[in-house]
């Protein structure tokens, strides 16, 4: 049986808005930033691993400059300079397929870098997840 995979139906909410725009190639990156555990090897061969309960996480997302998610996500990181409520749940699903990364309180780490050229640049926004929940999934059917 032959599966499908569709990047337009793969949805990325932040604090309850679908964010759009993105450019092409790979535009979402999700991952944690420590392994889940760490492996130790004594003198003489020994093995031991330890659980590193640290579960935080980056997502990445690459907008083409024209995107009016820009003006959102913007938005959002000035406020949370002003406030420190910029917080908010952050979810990517694959709606054909089974996978899901979750983050209830992801906040934006800084502004995208601006960019200028002869062709619509990118955008590349960076999220903190302080516990970021992955499954990572292939295509249902």
């Amino acid at each position: 049986m032959t599966k499908t995979y569709d990047p337009a139906l793969v949805f990325v909410t932040f604090r309850g808005r679908t964010l759009s725009g993105f450019m092409d190639g790979t535009v979402i990156t999700v991952g944690r930033k420590e392994d889940t555990w760490l492996p130790t090897v004594g003198v003489q061969g020994e093995t031991a691993r330890a659980r590193n309960r640290n579960k935080s996480g980056t997502v990445k997302l690459v907008l083409m400059q024209t995107s009016s998610t820009n003006d959102f996500l913007s938005r959002v990181a000035v406020d949370d300079e002003a406030t420190g409520l910029g917080q908010g749940p952050l979810s990517i699903k694959d709606s054909l397929g089974t996978t899901v990364a979750l983050c209830n309180d992801a906040y934006v780490l800084k502004p995208a870098e601006i960019n200028f050229g002869k062709e619509v640049d990118a955008r590349e926004w960076t999220f903190e997840c302080p516990s970021l929940d992955v499954w990572v999934g292939g295509i249902a059917a």
